[in-house]
C-alpha cells in the first residue's frame, strides 16, 4: 500500500491517507490544481512528515519544528500570525473580565473602596493588551502579564 500526500501551496500535507487498490498519480491534484499528490515511502513517519517537513520544488526538505501555537508556515519559514495572538489575548482579557462583572453591580456585597479596587483591576485588564504590545518577545498567551485580582 502507497502512502499518499495532498501537499498545498506552502509545502504542507494538508491530507495523509493510505491509498488502497488505487493508487492516484504523482502531480498536480485532479480535485485542486493547487495542490500536488505525493507519495511517501512505507518507511516514512507521517508525524515526522507533518512536523519535520515541506515540499517544495519536487523534494522534500526539512524544517524546523514548529515554535508555537500561533505561527504559520509561510515562504519556507514559521512566521508568527500576531493579529491571532492578540485576538486570543483580548478574549482572555474577556473572559477575566466577565468574571468579576459581578463586583460593579448595584447589588455586589462589596463596600464601596473594594468595588474601586475592582474597577482599578478591570481597568489594567484593559490596559493588558496594549501594555504587552510592545514587547517584541511575546510570542504566546502564557507569555503575557496580567494583573491580580484584588482580594475579596
Amino acid at each position: 500500500m502507497t502512502r499518499v500526500a495532498i501537499v498545498g501551496k506552502e509545502g504542507l500535507i494538508e491530507q495523509l491517507y493510505t491509498a488502497g487498490a488505487s493508487v492516484e498519480p504523482e502531480g498536480p491534484w485532479r480535485n485542486d490544481s493547487t495542490k500536488t499528490v505525493v507519495h511517501l515511502m512505507r518507511s516514512d513517519d507521517p508525524d515526522t512528515f507533518l512536523e519535520l517537513r515541506y515540499y517544495k520544488d519536487g523534494a522534500w526538505k526539512e524544517r524546523i519544528e514548529c515554535p508555537g501555537t500561533y505561527y504559520d508556515w509561510k515562504d519556507e519559514a514559521w512566521v508568527l500570525d500576531s493579529v491571532r495572538l492578540w485576538e486570543e489575548v483580548r478574549k482572555e482579557r474577556n473572559i477575566k473580565l466577565a468574571m468579576c462583572d459581578w463586583t460593579q453591580a448595584a447589588d455586589s456585597p462589596l463596600t464601596d473602596s473594594k468595588k474601586e479596587e475592582w474597577i482599578i483591576y478591570r481597568q489594567r485588564l484593559r490596559d493588558t493588551p496594549v501594555l504587552n504590545l510592545p514587547s517584541s518577545e511575546i510570542t504566546h498567551l502564557d507569555q503575557i502579564v496580567w494583573p491580580t485580582s484584588p482580594p475579596s
